[in-house]
């Protein structure tokens, strides 16, 4: 498995583990679309992936 792939997973489980939904979450980054967000996070674009995480875990 890639790790743009285990990035992406990562974030999903811990989205819904949280009872979030992916569109709030997007949202609360500034994204409006799925693709979007999903490429910034595969790809860590302005330090998204870390960002992510560190909201989800805290």
């Amino acid at each position: 498995m890639k790790i743009e792939e285990k990035r992406m997973r990562t974030i999903k489980s811990l989205i819904f583990s949280k009872g979030l939904t992916m569109k709030e979450v997007m949202e609360k980054f500034g994204y409006n679309s799925y693709e979007g967000f999903k490429r910034a996070i595969k790809q860590n674009r302005k330090n998204r992936y870390n960002e992510v995480l560190v909201y989800l875990k805290g």
